[in-house]
């Protein structure tokens, strides 16, 4: 036996002759089906989360991952809900009030998670302004931005 015969083919198997191939049917939509199909039973499934939250001791910081683990679904799922027309508005009031517990969390001390979580998820910047003058002397303003 050679050693060109001893590896295996990469080509597809054909059909026996006479027989036609056999095809996968197609589906419509590719995907888990959708968790949610009302927009009353998510509404009372966020509710229950922000509830809970608030409820525990002590109390747990809404985040938009513990959302979508209330819900059972993952974070890019949640995304994808808010292409759902049905599901926009209920999707965005909910990451709205995320990004309200961070905002009023950056008058507490230790506001560092804060404006990191600002920056990255909700779209706020650094301004800063620098003001020079005749003299050496230079004033700089540091501020964080919320988007228009």
């Amino acid at each position: 036996m050679t050693k060109e015969s001893s590896k295996p083919s990469k080509q597809k198997a054909k059909p026996a002759k006479g027989k036609a191939a056999v095809k996968p049917p197609k589906r419509a939509r590719p995907g888990q089906p959708a968790k949610f199909t009302d927009t009353q039973v998510m509404q009372d499934k966020i509710d229950s989360y922000f509830t809970e939250c608030d409820t525990s001791t002590p109390p747990r910081p809404y985040t938009i991952a513990g959302l979508a683990y209330h819900l059972d679904m993952t974070t890019h799922s949640l995304r994808n809900y808010t292409n759902k027309e049905q599901f926009f508005t209920i999707i965005n009031k909910a990451r709205l009030k995320v990004e309200r517990s961070f905002e009023e969390r950056l008058s507490s001390g230790n506001s560092t998670g804060s404006i990191f979580w600002l920056k990255n998820h909700a779209g706020y910047k650094d301004k800063s302004e620098v003001e020079q003058s005749g003299q050496i002397i230079h004033k700089v303003i540091r501020e964080i931005v919320k988007p228009q």
